[in-house]
Order: structure tokens, then sequence, then C-alpha cells
């Protein structure tokens, strides 16, 4: 290990890439959901059920192109609060259950949003094409 700082930098990189794809995949899988949950669900979740498949889809190729990365991982990290709220407190699921997930991975995927909201895009990203984003390093040397 060289340089930390570097290494941290491709650390953000890498955890950008995983947590982006995550949320596409699961934005895009919710598409699919658009027409057929329409009859079961109330009005008000159907909305809010295709208002977070374009958020997670659209949010999580911003943060897999490094555009806007504290901005996709802001929006991101609200829906996973959502989510965390509605599971404990709505659904009364667990942290941890055995016959299922609680809301552990959700909580994961929020602390990985938090790192990536305070430590910015890492390598590698498109900075140049919507803005000037910096990472963490290079706000310490600007």
């Amino acid at each position: 290990m060289k340089d930390p700082a570097k290494c941290a930098q491709w650390g953000l990189f890498i955890l950008r890439l995983v947590v982006g794809f995550i949320f596409v995949f699961h934005g895009f899988q919710k598409f699919a959901l658009w027409g057929n949950a329409g009859a079961s669900m109330a009005p008000s979740m159907l909305l809010l059920m295709q208002f977070t498949s374009v958020v997670e889809f659209v949010a999580g190729l911003a943060l897999m192109a490094g555009m806007w990365t504290r901005l996709a991982a802001a929006a991101l990290a609200i829906i996973m609060i959502g989510s965390i709220y509605f599971l404990q407190f709505v659904m009364n699921v667990g942290f941890s259950t055995s016959t299922g997930a609680g809301w552990e991975y959700n909580l994961t995927l929020l602390a990985a949003l938090v790192c990536l909201k305070f430590g910015g895009p890492g390598v590698f990203a498109c900075k140049g094409c919507c803005g000037k984003e910096k990472s963490g390093e290079q706000e310490k040397s600007a």
C-alpha cells in the first residue's frame, strides 16, 4: 500500500460501482411491477413504488458513472431511511430474522451511501461532463 489516500479513492470507486449496480438492478425489477401490482396496491403505494423505482434506477446509474455522486447517494439514502422505517415500524420486521431478511441489508446500504455522500466518487468518475464533483482527497488539496 504505497499511498493510503489513493487506495481510499479506489475503495470509493469499487463501493460506488457495487452500490450503483444494486440500485439499478432493484429499480429495474420494480418496473415489471408497475402493471401487475396496480390492482392489488393502494394508488398511493403504487405511486410511491413507481417513484422509488425511477429514483433507484436513475440514481444507481449516476453512481456507477460517478455523476452527481453525492446527490444520488443522498437521494438513495432517503429511500433507505424510509425503507428501514417501513420495515421496522409498519411491518414490525426485526433487525434480523430466522425466516428471512430483516432490515440489516437496508442499513448496510444506508451506511455505504453515507460513505459515498461524504467521501465522493473516487477515481474514474464523470466529473468533467456534469460539473466539478470533487472526491474527499481533491477537496483537501484544493
